[in-house]
């Protein structure tokens, strides 16, 4: 018997300065832009896996900061729908929220990720707390900040198993700038993917092409340099995972490369 699984996600905030604060100090990010593109790539590559469905309760253009009480609103609107499947174990139901993390208002030295739930012994959702913490912290080699318990409103008043994602500081310059890379933001959300598709063992739907890093960069000439230009995303590399360390590179990427660099602002 196939189980769906039905995610619900937000992303916190949102965009263009409709949020009071939530940025990276000198203002170059707004925590949505971050939150919104991990939601997009995970929800993408997820839907690739069998009996996969997602909703989304915030704003997806980022100009209206949907309020807490009315993103738990919809998510539990839809649990209800399901909840005759989840009762007879054909469906299982969660939310996750995802969130970039601020230390104060300037420029510090906290770091690291975390994952927090609403309390200890909840089914499921201290099982994905866990799975989805570790999994984000190796891909990522980010310190490891464990699984933490707070009675954020998306965790109090959601009905199903909820988690919410702290993926690294805004107010840390290494990290803050990895958060604005599209590398970071793909590693983010490939590694919760492969977190859910572990726990709850998904099946890719056929001829569905799922990223993931076919090859071990770590022993290949210029590692170092080929992880700084990934995490930045300088060099992000191919849409099924892999970076191919030994393809040619076209004339139309370099000049997107040096783009990137800022080479090309000069006066």
């Amino acid at each position: 018997m196939s189980v769906e699984l039905v995610i619900i996600d937000d992303s916190g905030h949102a965009g263009f300065g409709v949020t009071a604060g939530k940025r990276t100090p000198d203002g170059s990010m707004y925590e949505w832009e971050f939150n919104d593109a991990v939601r997009k790539v995970f929800e993408k590559e997820i839907t690739k896996f069998k009996n996969v469905i997602t909703y989304c309760v915030s704003d997806p253009t980022g100009k209206w900061d949907v309020p807490l009480e009315t993103r738990t609103n919809r998510a539990n609107a839809i649990y209800r729908k399901y909840k005759s499947k989840v009762d007879a174990g054909k469906a299982v139901v969660i939310y996750i929220s995802w969130h970039a993390n601020a230390f104060g208002s300037s420029w510090n030295s906290a770091n690291g990720i975390e994952t927090f739930i609403l309390r200890r012994g909840l089914p499921i959702a201290e099982e994905l707390a866990e799975k989805v913490q570790a999994s984000i912290v190796k891909e990522t080699d980010r310190r490891n900040r464990g699984v933490k318990l707070s009675a954020f409103w998306v965790l109090k008043h959601t009905i199903m198993p909820a988690i919410l994602i702290e993926c690294g500081f805004m107010t840390n310059k290494e990290e803050a700038v990895l958060l604005k890379s599209e590398g970071y933001r793909n590693k983010v959300a490939l590694a919760t993917v492969k977190a859910l598709v572990n726990m709850f063992h998904l099946k890719p739907k056929e001829g569905a092409s799922v990223a993931q890093r076919k090859e071990d960069l770590s022993k290949v000439w210029g590692a170092a340099s080929i992880k700084k230009v990934i995490d930045q995303g300088i060099i992000p590399g191919y849409t099924d995972g892999t970076w191919r360390p030994n393809e040619p590179i076209k004339r139309a990427e370099m000049a997107v490369i040096l783009d990137r660099l800022g080479l090309l602002n000069r006066k």
